[in-house]
């Protein structure tokens, strides 16, 4: 692919630039046909595109002719480069899916139920085109007791697995590859297993992952920089403190420290 974008000069050149621009078109944007084949121009999805945007404004009041010149203003700006939206919205919009949103946060509750109504969710949305973010605060830690089975979780790292591999298994069907982003508090008695979970080059490539931190976190660790930090179980709401001996990837909640234990280390 590089060696495309180079002319003899080795000086990227604007054909070649256009060229790859309407492969990626045909590939990912365009409308096909119940064979795989593409049937629809550049122009025809820009028109596509300002048409189903500009028509929203009927709902406000605008005349046809207003919508009209909206819609035509909106093509100009996308035929000339001034302006694109979202993919979503060049693969959705005047389309029978019609979801022209880019980002999705889903709420995942601490059951079988709702974690997996949550990846069927994601499925979906991934399917169309949107990406999808979560936070696993509500999960409880692993080790924790299960709700009805009385054996113990493994806990939200695993899960976080099944919605990695999720958005492996569409990612070949969809419009486009599926990306997520996962949170997690810094009070969770997991948030060790979880900021350490991507030394695993190989593991949710597909997440980008980020720790919730209060205000109240940062001014304690600038007042005390050598005080313990303490997590929450979310189920139980028990306050535990991780000792500095715990392994980052197999410790569970048994091996914590109840926070008015009199040794932290």
């Amino acid at each position: 692919m590089e060696s495309a974008l180079l002319n003899r000069s080795g000086i990227c050149s604007r054909q070649n630039v256009r060229d790859i621009a309407d492969e990626i078109l045909k590939r990912r944007y365009l409308k096909k046909n119940g064979e795989g084949n593409v049937v629809e121009t550049p122009q025809q999805m820009y028109s596509r595109v300002a048409n189903t945007v500009a028509a929203v404004e009927a709902k406000y009041g605008a005349a046809d002719s207003e919508i009209k010149r909206l819609a035509y203003a909106y093509y100009n700006l996308m035929v000339n480069g001034i302006f694109l939206p979202n993919s979503p919205t060049l693969m959705n919009a005047g389309r029978e899916n019609g979801m022209l949103s880019a980002c999705f946060v889903l709420p995942i509750e601490d059951s079988i139920e709702g974690i997996f109504e949550a990846v069927k969710q994601t499925a979906l949305i991934q399917k169309a085109g949107g990406g999808t973010g979560f936070s696993f605060d509500k999960l409880r830690p692993t080790g924790d007791r299960g709700a009805s089975s009385g054996g113990t979780t493994s806990g939200p790292i695993s899960f976080w697995r099944v919605f990695s591999e999720t958005t492996n298994a569409i990612q070949q069907g969809a419009f486009r590859r599926g990306a997520n982003i996962g949170m997690m508090s810094i009070e969770h008695p997991d948030i060790v297993r979880f900021v350490y979970a991507k030394r695993n080059l190989a593991a949710f490539t597909n997440f980008n992952i980020s720790v919730k931190v209060p205000d109240s976190f940062m001014k304690k660790l600038a007042d005390d920089p050598g005080t313990s930090h303490v997590v929450v179980n979310p189920r139980t709401k028990k306050r535990y403190v991780i000792p500095r001996s715990v392994g980052s990837s197999s410790y569970t909640i048994n091996d914590l420290i109840p926070a008015d234990g009199a040794n932290h280390n």
